[in-house]
């Protein structure tokens, strides 16, 4: 990470904007789940705690434009005090399949963490779940995230860059699989991935069987579909969703209930067509 020159326009106040993104606190700490606390104070354990404290205003008052998330890779625009925002990209390291594969498995054999997550919840045995996967659910040192704001400031992170982490720590808030996804694993990616090793008998953890394990058979009635006793010739050849021909309700309209619900249903039209294909 180079370092920058000082320049003369530092201390000048930054262009007001409209329509930009702002946190939800108005004071005092952005954050307030523990996953989204923890995030910052990784980040302050670096060293950067006078840094970021600079980003907090902007990140309230809107001065940050734009945030894209593409895996681990965050780029953001955000208006200082020249005319034409300043273009950011923070790479969070990625891990491995290898590593993921391990992750999921320990997700999966720890007994509430799906479901958990599920609600939007985060365990904190997620943490003791990466580490037992050999990994960090967060970055272990400061030299693992590469940052690079167009602004001149010397210092590293910015006060743009630090804008983007307290936006980030805000969406964490609302979405705690941001976190899977600041890993390198998106969430439909993580849910598949759990689905398909629920479905290879995963053994149970007995030598930690008190609470910490899940039964097979209990995971399996998670994410498999109950069976159904329908008459085989009552089974359409092409099975429309009931999330298309009878769509939710405002107040159930929500991205991941939505995908969770188009998740069972197409495991029930396929597992109505491998009956049907059984009895022809």
């Amino acid at each position: 990470m180079a370092r920058r020159k000082y320049y003369d326009d530092y201390y000048r106040t930054a262009i007001k904007t409209t329509g930009g993104m702002k946190v939800k606190s108005k004071k005092g700490d952005i954050g307030t789940k523990w996953w989204s606390k923890r995030f910052i104070a990784i980040l302050n354990s670096y060293g950067w705690e006078t840094r970021l404290q600079r980003g907090k205003r902007y990140a309230r008052v809107g001065q940050v434009l734009r945030v894209n998330i593409d895996s681990n890779v965050v780029s953001a625009d955000v208006q200082g005090s020249r005319k034409k925002p300043y273009r950011i990209s923070i790479e969070f390291p990625r891990l491995g399949d290898s590593a993921w594969e391990k992750i999921v498995k320990q997700i999966i054999s720890t007994k509430g963490l799906v479901a958990g997550m599920l609600a939007g919840e985060v365990p904190s045995e997620l943490e003791n779940a990466f580490k037992q996967g050999g990994a960090s659910l967060f970055p272990q040192s400061g030299d693992e995230i590469n940052m690079n704001c167009t602004c001149p400031d010397y210092a590293i992170p910015c006060k743009h860059i630090a804008a983007v982490f307290y936006i980030l720590a805000d969406r964490l808030d609302d979405d705690p699989f941001l976190l899977f996804e600041l890993n390198g694993k998106r969430k439909e990616e993580l849910i598949s991935a759990i689905s398909k090793n629920n479905d290879g008998n995963i053994p149970e953890n007995k030598e930690n069987n008190n609470d910490k394990s899940v039964a097979v058979e209990e995971l399996n009635n998670f994410w498999k579909p109950p069976d159904l006793h329908i008459p085989v010739e009552n089974v359409r050849k092409n099975t429309l969703s009931p999330l298309k021909k009878y769509p939710l309700p405002m107040e159930f309209n929500d991205p991941e209930i939505q995908y969770m619900l188009e998740l069972y249903y197409n495991r029930i039209n396929e597992n109505l067509k491998k009956i049907k294909e059984d009895l022809v």
